[in-house]
């Protein structure tokens, strides 16, 4: 199947092959394409992504898969919060980073820094 609808390919797909430019960018099951993308050209294809760099790292991670977590020591700014319907868009700073992630409860801005972690 070649589509441009990445619900798509997650709901029929076994396997994704990514074109950028003409050429195979990525390739692999939808699974691993999703939840482990190589590239963040490869997980913005799928919806907003975080790209986390500290030290000598960098990790891609959806907005979803970020949670508060009290026993955590990646600890950001709240900068804003936005209300989606079921949850609110919470834009954060992380050592002058923006980091997205999606919570249930609306959070104050300014000076107010919660500890989150990953949740894949």
């Amino acid at each position: 199947m070649a589509t441009h609808d990445t619900n798509d390919v997650l709901s029929f797909s076994d396997e994704v092959l990514i074109l950028k430019n003409g050429e195979i960018h990525d390739k692999g099951n939808t699974h691993e394409i999703y939840n482990f993308p190589t590239s963040f050209y490869a997980a913005s294809l799928f919806g907003d992504v975080n790209e986390i760099k500290w030290e000598d790292n960098s990790l891609l991670v959806y907005p979803h898969q970020l949670e508060i977590s009290s026993d955590s020591n990646f600890e950001v700014e709240v900068i804003e919060s936005y209300f989606k319907g079921k949850n609110y868009l919470i834009e954060s700073n992380f050592k002058g980073q923006t980091i997205f992630l999606k919570v249930n409860m609306l959070l104050s801005q300014g000076k107010n820094s919660i500890k989150i972690k990953i949740d894949m």
